[in-house]
């Protein structure tokens, strides 16, 4: 395939809803130019993909790109159909002491030994989410009664929701998600959402808690280093990605288990500790639900790979394709969850690094190996060429899963 921008026009159009079958354009931008090709955008501008893991660690670690969403050089996926809420930039859309000081706010309530406190609760919900389909009986789509429920769950207790309004919560932010849905219900569910989310933060001010939104009331939101905006905007984001993303990942995970058999039966037999980690970060690594979401412009003129990018281009940094980097990752297309060498970039890397990256995977490893024991033979309820893809959103992986098992 060429690498002339008017040969890959259609660059947003060909990403892939399937996160374990990526369309064939993927192998071939992995095998051209390095790992750094230039594509042409939907609006007609070009932009550099990087798909090769040693240029993606080196640029996305340098001080002169820039995350910021809302200016005109960066590279977005197509036209912004941005939800009414929140006026302010997410601390993801900033770059340098602007991001640090969002990170440090959040580092407490993200730390490894905040998240595994939450396990024995991650654990509750699991079994409770697994009762609730053994109750209703096979099948039952795995997806939206396993893998949607238990992150937003996890996520409403990190952020201090109260039990009694996440159900309504859960509608509001399904009515947003929805890729086939009305518009003008998922700008009104936006816009519910946002209402709601202020009036807790107020209340959090007043009445603090033992949790993340409180934290952030009664610091410095009420010592005004940050707007109610600001807050607004930051709670949203810590919501919705860590929902979508980590359910995509439970989903994509257990699905490619039950097109591995041999893997599948290894987990099946029980795996220790370490072993359940190393099958996680592999499940990232092949799944990639984060099909783009970390691009970027360049504030300066770089040069890398022998090739250089200008003042104002775009760079998107494609994670399916950096994750199967053949000269990295030996038989990249195959799922090995005994894998070792294993440097994924499922969360981003450098300063941007997603925040919530030990909550995600706490959730993944509590999560996979439950069903499967709880569900004897879990297996595919439909054939596997009728499963349906979320296509053409920054987050891919199935819209449903249907399943069976044996009773």
């Amino acid at each position: 395939m060429s690498v002339e921008t008017q040969e890959l026009r259609s660059y947003p159009q060909v990403r892939g809803g399937c996160p374990l079958h990526p369309p064939k354009e993927y192998a071939g931008w992995r095998k051209e130019d390095d790992g750094i090709s230039r594509v042409g955008l939907w609006d007609g501008r070009t932009a550099w993909v990087i798909t090769g893991l040693e240029h993606a660690q080196v640029l996305l670690k340098d001080p002169r790109l820039c995350a910021d969403r809302m200016h005109p050089d960066y590279p977005s996926e197509g036209p912004a159909h941005a939800v009414k809420g929140p006026t302010r930039r997410a601390f993801r859309a900033m770059d340098g002491e602007q991001h640090s000081y969002y990170r440090r706010l959040l580092a407490r309530d993200f730390a490894l030994r905040t998240i595994n406190a939450m396990r024995p609760r991650m654990r509750t919900i699991i079994d409770d989410l697994i009762t609730a389909m053994r109750q209703k009986g096979a099948p039952a789509d795995l997806f939206t009664d396993f893998a949607l429920p238990l992150p937003l769950k996890v996520t409403c207790d990190l952020l201090g929701v109260p039990v009694e309004d996440q159900s309504t919560f859960d509608r509001w932010i399904n009515e947003m998600l929805a890729s086939n849905g009305d518009p003008q219900i998922a700008e009104r569910a936006g816009q519910n959402l946002s209402r709601y989310l202020l009036d807790l933060l107020d209340r959090k001010n007043t009445v603090p808690q033992d949790d993340l939104m409180s934290r952030l009331a009664s610091g410095p939101l009420a010592a005004g280093e940050i707007s109610r905006d600001d807050a607004l905007v930051t709670v949203m984001i810590l919501l919705l990605g860590g929902y979508e993303s980590t359910a995509s990942s439970i989903a994509s995970g257990l699905l490619a288990l039950m097109q591995n058999p041999e893997q599948l039966a290894r987990v099946r037999a029980g795996l220790e500790p370490d072993e359940v980690a190393r099958m996680v970060e592999e499940l990232l690594r092949f799944t990639s639900v984060t099909d783009v979401g970390a691009n970027r412009f360049a504030l300066e003129r770089i040069e890398i790979g022998g090739k250089v990018i200008e003042a104002g281009e775009g760079i998107i940094f494609h994670f399916p394709s950096i994750n199967r980097d053949e000269s990295v990752y030996p038989d990249p297309d195959t799922l090995d969850i005994d894998r070792r060498t294993n440097p994924h970039q499922a969360f981003g890397f450098g300063p941007h690094q997603c925040v919530g990256q030990n909550l995600a995977r706490a959730e993944i490893q509590e999560a996979i190996p439950a069903i499967l024991s709880a569900l004897p033979n879990l297996r595919l309820a439909v054939p596997e060429d009728e499963l349906r893809y979320r296509e053409h959103m920054l987050v891919v992986g199935v819209a449903s899963l249907p399943v069976t098992w044996d009773e």
